[in-house]
């Protein structure tokens, strides 16, 4: 019995030594302590670009304008109170977004190798119906079926099996849709994996929500 345990101990240490060495000797070693990446936000400006409502805002804004540089003789007091309270609520809500997203940032993780950036809750909110978009959902089949986000499609990458069924997937998929990619949260890396072949072979706009389905179930509570 004590032979059998000194053994165990000498091959555990043998193991461990020869794991520390490779890593020590490779030419991309495994970090010894695990630091969490940030993936950069998209700002709400370049979301309102590709959702095409920038230019709808800025004629909101232009429309407000010439509103207010009407003469003052046919302005009531009344509507001044009105605008002034209206561009006031406009401050907030642009304040409180800045503060959303300095928040969404600091949980966010990703690889930046590949310049990816990701959406946050409220942002996928606004993206869900809009048929520029589309939506995959990196899961296991299993749980795509139980429940997904929008009308999100289920690709799963291949850690094993067979590549070129899902080569031959996401390479159909349309040129001129704007493509976001989830899982299950910041600790899954399918979704990264997806998004990163997509860029890969040639896609240009993809992005990924990395808080994924957790966050989503989290502060919406259903699925389709």
């Amino acid at each position: 019995m004590k032979k059998l345990i000194k053994d165990i101990l000498f091959i555990t240490i043998m193991a461990s030594a020869i794991a520390i060495a490779y890593n020590l000797f490779s030419p991309k070693p495994l970090p010894w302590i695990y630091k969490e990446k940030v993936i950069p936000l998209v700002h709400d400006t370049e979301l309102a670009k590709l959702t095409g409502t920038e230019n709808k805002k800025q004629i909101d804004s232009t429309s407000s304008v010439d509103t207010l540089t009407v003469n003052k003789d046919e302005i009531h007091t009344d509507t001044l109170l009105n605008a002034k309270k209206s561009s006031l609520d406009e401050k907030l809500i642009v304040k409180n977004e800045t503060i959303q997203e300095k928040e969404q940032e600091q949980i966010q993780s990703t690889d930046e190798q590949n310049g990816l950036k990701t959406l946050n809750y409220q942002q996928v909110l606004k993206i869900i119906d809009n048929p520029n978009f589309l939506l995959i959902d990196a899961r296991h089949k299993e749980d795509w079926e139980k429940g997904h986000i929008g009308n999100a499609i289920n690709i799963t990458p291949p850690y094993e099996g067979n590549t070129d069924s899902y080569f031959k997937k996401i390479m159909s998929l349309p040129n001129d849709k704007i493509i976001v990619v989830y899982c299950t949260g910041c600790s899954c890396d399918a979704s990264h994996k997806v998004a990163s072949d997509l860029i890969a072979i040639g896609y240009k706009r993809v992005f990924l929500y990395s808080s994924g389905w957790d966050d989503w179930i989290k502060k919406n509570g259903r699925g389709k």
